[in-house]
């Protein structure tokens, strides 16, 4: 595969000479205390409808549905359908898919409800399964990100749904790494971020077997091992148009940093979140992959998430690693990234993933001390 870097020499902040456009935010809060051991998918409906997905120690996968805007919370899952869940994402009203953890060929990677209520396992099963992120397009068409595995074979990729998370097509989009994040913007059209970060054995933060990221480490189950030990960054963005099947290379860096988050508003415009020794980035593009242009690098910090709510105004979040911990980051957007606002926060959260309604209504789903929490944006 030919090498390729889409690195545009200036920053989109700095074409724009003279415009300057101060992005207005309010403060995010913690709307509920270490409601999970962990959280790491959230989804809502509507401004009182939503959704998060993880894990509890000792009971096993939890998804927990809110009517009232977060206020309150209701555990729908009953046993285990899967080993764990790592992400949830609606079609429409009631069809939705949750991914996680397989394993043994007993449990599920993935779950998915047609009523938006009930949940059931989905029919696949690998020896060991684990995706980060899932997408619902429609209430047919979904997506798995991430990785599956038997005894004598090993895929890293996309499961593509076309019954609405029941049976799954499996899809390596072969990168030689980890895919991490997807967005999907059509049932054919999706753009996956992936890569691996140098080995280490050990995470800062946290104490378990599942590496969110190169920080921190949850209390899963393992995740299909991998036969190398990597010692490099590598970040690669691939881009398919047939729902998986192939796949094209739309950015690739080898040695700074490794790929996070990633989210396209629609077939042109989006953006993936990285990070690296020194600190994490956010890149954008506006021609479907064609080109990029790194719009904000943050010293010392780690952003794992990125959500726009229409093509002007968005967030990007994770954490600042400090001396003694982490504490929130969360950086706003009202021009398409051109500039960046952090906010100021003392929240000693990480952030793993948001999700918004419309710009004054949103949440997120984070790590600390306790558990898992959900915090609400206060405009």
């Amino acid at each position: 595969m030919e090498a390729r870097r889409w690195f545009a020499m200036v920053p989109a902040a700095m074409l724009m000479a003279g415009a300057s456009v101060e992005a207005m935010a309010g403060t995010w809060v913690v709307q509920k205390e270490n409601l999970a051991t962990i959280l790491m998918g959230v989804d809502f409906l509507d401004t009182q409808v939503g959704y998060v997905a993880g894990g509890n120690d000792g009971v096993g996968p939890v998804i927990f549905r809110t009517s009232d805007g977060g206020r309150t919370w209701v555990q729908q899952v009953e046993g285990m359908p899967s080993a764990s869940y790592m992400d949830v994402s609606f079609g429409d009203d009631t069809h939705a898919v949750a991914g996680g953890m397989g394993m043994f060929y007993v449990f599920a990677g993935a779950s998915y409800t047609q009523d938006g209520r009930t949940w059931s396992a989905s029919k696949d099963r690998w020896l060991a399964s684990a995706y980060q992120d899932v997408e619902a397009v429609d209430a047919r068409s979904m997506y798995l990100i991430g990785t599956w595995a038997r005894m004598t074979s090993y895929g890293e990729g996309v499961a593509a749904s076309r019954d609405g998370g029941q049976t799954f097509h499996y899809f390596d989009w072969g990168m030689g790494t980890a895919a991490r994040y997807g967005s999907f913007v059509s049932p054919t059209t999706g753009y996956v971020a992936g890569g691996q970060w140098p080995y280490d054995d050990s995470a800062r933060f946290g104490a378990g077997s599942f590496r969110v990221n190169k920080h921190v480490a949850l209390p899963m189950i393992d995740a299909p091992a991998r036969e190398d030990s990597y010692d490099g960054y590598i970040c690669i963005v691939g881009k398919t148009t047939s729902g998986g099947a192939d796949w094209e290379v739309v950015f690739e860096d080898y040695g700074n940093f490794y790929c996070n988050g990633i989210h396209f508003v629609d077939e042109n415009n989006g953006w993936f979140v990285a990070e690296g020794d020194d600190g994490a980035y956010i890149f954008h593009t506006a021609d479907g992959g064609a080109t990029w242009d790194e719009q904000h690098f943050e010293p010392d910090g780690s952003l794992i998430a990125v959500h726009m709510v229409n093509e002007s105004e968005g967030w990007a979040a994770g954490a600042s690693i400090i001396k003694f911990g982490f504490k929130a980051l969360f950086l706003h957007t009202v021009d398409g990234g051109a500039t960046w606002e952090k906010l100021d926060t003392d929240l000693k959260h990480y952030i793993f993933n948001i999700d918004s309604v419309d710009p004054d209504h949103l949440w997120a789903v984070s790590y600390g001390s306790g558990g898992c929490s959900v915090l609400q944006y206060q405009p």
